[in-house]
């Protein structure tokens, strides 16, 4: 039994909680996430200390990406693991100058954002073509190395 207050204590009552409520609906309708603008996904990228798989790809791909990727975003082993952002012309044409490693300016892109969320680095790069096996396979490889090498933040000195 876990020591009341302790992490294991709190992750068990917040267990208790959820197993309470069951998922409704199906993965194939879920919502997935969207910000208004790369920037700020790469900002909460940064702040939560995730990755953020960025679809570039133009406006009449993204429902048949959406359609791809709802599936893959309800897996337990990656759900709320993630960020996604869907690129816009509009807002995030410049995205690329930020950002280390761009090889194409179009595709499934695993960025790691730097400290603050002004700028990040590709780990991964994947094409429109992907199917779903692969960027998952590319989105867990990508973790894995990335939780052995990000350092926690400490909030309170920011």
């Amino acid at each position: 039994m876990a020591e009341p207050g302790s992490t294991e204590d709190v992750v068990a009552a917040m267990k208790e909680i959820t197993d309470e409520y069951s998922r409704r609906g199906k993965s194939e309708e879920m919502l997935l996430q969207d910000f208004h603008t790369f920037r700020q996904a790469l900002n909460v990228a940064s702040g939560d200390q995730r990755l953020l798989l960025f679809v570039a790809a133009s406006e009449g791909d993204h429902e048949r990406i959406r359609t791809l990727l709802r599936p893959l975003f309800a897996r337990e082993d990656i759900v709320g693991r993630f960020h996604l952002d869907f690129g816009s012309a509009e807002s995030d044409g410049s995205w690329a100058e930020t950002i280390d490693g761009v090889r194409s300016k179009a595709g499934y892109f695993v960025i790691q954002a730097d400290q603050f969320g002004l700028g990040g680095k590709i780990l991964q790069q994947l094409p429109l073509t992907s199917d779903a096996t692969t960027i998952g396979n590319a989105l867990l490889a990508a973790n894995s190395a990335f939780a052995k090498s990000e350092e926690r933040k400490d909030y309170s000195s920011h």
